[in-house]
């Protein structure tokens, strides 16, 4: 049996090792990201099973069951894009462990959005089942590694595409204020800074928008 790094209940503990080549023969793997998996990661672990049948909780509409996969990289600069893969592929709610020496991340692929929380020590790795159904504790895993804390999924997915929009327009805005210090004609300034203007409005009605929600 695997060490419990989240300290879970025993029953939902399964720790068998994954060979790497059970991916390759049974996903649609192209040659790029085969290397991928031969070059970055070292082994992978399926560490536990989230069911009804292993905890006293019961399945969700949508979450039926949660796997969480130990994966030890060769590099602690591994790109998220083959977790990415896998969780698409396989088509379940997998959460990931990633390990690199005595450093942990987790890994959570959540629609087309991949979110990662900070290395850690191996007493900081935390991850807390919150609620009597796997679609809650699901949206509670999104929630603990995206800082929005416990939300219901409506809510927390409304929270992610704001938080979203306001990121690309911020970058936006940036964007185009670097262009203004650098644009030498008077009329083209003019010009950006009406864009600025107009962004920095649409920009403060959703920060009003995201505060609704937090609130």
């Amino acid at each position: 049996m695997r060490e419990n790094l989240l300290e879970y209940p025993e029953t939902t503990l399964f720790g068998k090792t994954v060979a790497k080549k059970l991916f390759y023969d049974q996903l649609d793997v192209s040659a790029k990201m085969k290397q991928r998996f031969v070059n970055d990661i070292e082994e992978i672990i399926w560490l536990y099973v989230l069911a009804p049948r292993t905890l006293n909780v019961t399945a969700g509409e949508k979450v039926k069951e949660i796997q969480i996969l130990l994966c030890t990289l060769k590099d602690v600069e591994c790109p998220v894009d083959v977790f990415k893969f896998i969780s698409q592929k396989l088509n379940q709610y997998i959460i990931f462990i990633l390990q690199y020496g005595d450093s942990y991340r987790l890994l959570i692929q959540y629609g087309q959005d991949s979110f990662v929380s900070p290395w850690c020590k191996r007493e900081e790795l935390s991850l807390k089942i919150e609620g009597q159904t796997l679609d809650r504790i699901y949206d509670g895993f999104v929630g603990q590694l995206t800082g929005i804390g416990n939300r219901d999924s409506e809510s927390l997915q409304e929270i992610i595409r704001l938080k979203k929009e306001i990121k690309k327009l911020s970058d936006k805005i940036e964007a185009i204020q670097r262009q203004i210090r650098r644009e030498p004609q008077l009329n083209r300034q003019l010009a950006m800074n009406g864009e600025a203007r107009a962004m920095k409005q649409q920009l403060a009605e959703l920060k009003k928008e995201l505060d609704k929600w937090n609130t």
